[in-house]
């Protein structure tokens, strides 16, 4: 279970496409109100997604067959590439968070079209 995370109820786009919209509260969001009710232990879960704007969090996977870009954030960030977790562009207007991950990415994610 993903109890309100960041990543809970996400959209996926493609190369070609964007992500459709989540939608307004997953189960995972209903159950942690409920859990919620009457317990402070659980938090407060109406303080991030009553106020979407303010808790938002882009991101966006690197996919790549060329390791131009991938070497490129790795001499950059001075991490290997899938080493250090994700990575945040703070001076970015959205809080941008590239993930730069070991390809391919997903389990039977499908080849990569060149151009």
């Amino acid at each position: 279970m993903t109890n309100g995370s960041m990543t809970d109820a996400s959209s996926l786009g493609s190369h070609t496409a964007a992500p459709p919209p989540a939608p307004h509260r997953s189960d995972s969001w209903l159950l942690w109100h409920r859990l919620s009710r009457g317990r402070a232990d659980f938090g407060n879960p109406a303080a991030f997604d009553k106020r979407v704007k303010e808790s938002r969090w882009e991101s966006f996977t690197v996919t790549a067959e060329d390791p131009a870009f991938l070497d490129a954030l790795a001499q950059f960030s001075g991490r290997e590439t899938g080493r250090g977790g994700l990575m945040t562009l703070t001076g970015s207007n959205w809080l941008i968070t590239i993930v730069a991950q070991p390809q391919p990415v997903y389990r039977d994610q499908p080849a990569l079209h060149r151009r």
